[in-house]
């Protein structure tokens, strides 16, 4: 589904982890905020943004959100997948230092 979809994804490029990652960040944005990063009334609409638009600022939507997850969220969701997590394993080390409350 293009809601899930990365930017390279999208664009027929070869896929890494780095590719599932900003399918996750997508789902922890649902998560967190209860909204969709990217929404549209047709799935080329949703890829389009997906392509084009950043996600909207999360601190906007939840206030309360501590720094750090804002800071994963946004990094989850980079468009140019140098700019994100490795691997899973990255995520999860950044996730060890994440407040809970």
């Amino acid at each position: 589904s293009p809601k899930y979809m990365s930017p390279e994804q999208i664009q027929g490029e070869p896929l890494d982890a780095r590719s599932d990652l900003y399918s996750v960040g997508v789902i922890l944005f649902g998560m967190l905020t209860g909204k969709e990063p990217f929404t549209g009334k047709t799935p080329s609409i949703i890829a389009l943004k997906q392509l084009k638009d950043s996600p909207p600022d999360v601190g906007e939507l939840r206030p309360d959100l501590p720094s750090p997850w804002q800071r994963l969220l946004g990094r989850l969701l980079r468009k140019r997948r140098e700019e994100r997590f490795a691997s899973a394993d990255d995520v999860l080390a950044a996730l060890g230092d994440m407040p809970l409350e």
